[in-house]
């Protein structure tokens, strides 16, 4: 019964006050009694936040079935999801990497064969010890950063970035999501471009499940429409780049937070006119571990960072 409640709400009331709100706060018209042309800006963004509350009903009630074939009381039910949401904010929290690793620094190698490079692998101190395994491993061209203080995900990178000692950097996770094969054609283009951003949602790439799909493409929609941003893809987070673009840019405003960190560099560069090129990329499966999975949370944190971007100013 509460689950029904929550989809009426979610597909009714909700998205509309959601999509009233925002275009009143940004000066767009607004009204269900109006045609497209009129208010085409309320009509997409009440239709993308109809899409996104969807997914996160879908989520819900999968899990939810699941506990039910389980055999489980519903009060208990009720418990177990908010202890399913703690633990994986756990596994958020530790980035533990130990088991895929070694194998991506092997997939790198393999896809980079005789250009010269430098592996940085950035650490916040994973209890499984992923660090001491690449220490242990005495690779000649990998170098392993510990970090001690602001743990995060975004901080990582932003370590990693002040650490390089190349001109052409590349930002990639170490859980297969982004895969190493896609490396020599994003080099290659890199010659005549300042970014080289992999999209998964460009002809030629992809995602699975497709739920996750749908939301992620969703969203980038809603990122385009409140930024004006030409890209396709503000999520991935597969990026190679001139380390002269961060001159421009002050990092402290953009690495911070989890994967929201991508939306913001994103808008930047191309508030600062960088040439940006984008290439398909199909989104990998890790080969074991966990990785992020608290959605509410992300599609929280994502939502507040594109809304105060929008604040700032459209991209021209």
């Amino acid at each position: 019964f509460g689950l029904f409640i929550a989809s009426i709400f979610s597909a009714t009331i909700l998205p509309l006050a959601t999509a009233f709100y925002v275009c009143e706060a940004f000066g767009f018209e607004a009204g269900i009694d109006k045609d497209w042309n009129e208010a085409k800006e309320f009509y997409v963004l009440y239709t993308g936040i109809l899409i996104l509350s969807a997914g996160i009903i879908f989520f819900f009630a999968m899990f939810m079935t699941q506990r039910t074939q389980e055999g489980a009381e519903l009060l208990w039910r009720v418990k177990g999801f908010k202890l399913y949401m703690e633990t994986a904010e756990k596994y958020s929290e530790r980035f533990n990497e130990k088991e895929n690793i070694l194998s991506l620094i092997s997939a790198i190698e393999k896809a980079l064969e005789d250009r010269p490079y430098e592996i940085l692998v950035v650490d916040d101190q994973s209890p499984d010890g992923t660090a001491n395994i690449v220490q242990e491993a005495a690779l000649t061209f990998v170098r392993v950063i510990m970090r001690t203080q602001e743990p995060g995900y975004a901080k990582s990178i932003d370590c990693g970035i002040e650490n390089a000692k190349g001109k052409i950097l590349v930002l990639m996770d170490s859980d297969f999501n982004h895969n190493p094969k896609d490396l020599p054609s994003m080099l290659k283009l890199i010659a005549e471009n300042d970014v080289v951003s992999a999209s998964r949602f460009i002809r030629g790439g992809g995602m699975t499940p497709l739920w996750r799909s749908l939301c992620s493409h969703g969203f980038n929609k809603f990122i385009c429409r409140l930024t004006a941003s030409k890209l396709t893809d503000h999520l991935f987070g597969f990026l190679v780049i001139r380390s002269s673009c961060f001159l421009q840019c002050q990092r402290e405003k953009i690495f911070y937070g989890f994967g929201d960190y991508t939306i913001r560099l994103l808008y930047y560069l191309q508030k600062k006119s960088y040439k940006i090129v984008e290439v398909p990329s199909v989104y990998g499966q890790r080969l074991s571990g966990h990785g992020n999975q608290d959605f509410i949370k992300n599609l929280y944190s994502y939502t507040k960072e594109t809304l105060a971007l929008a604040r700032q100013g459209k991209i021209e």
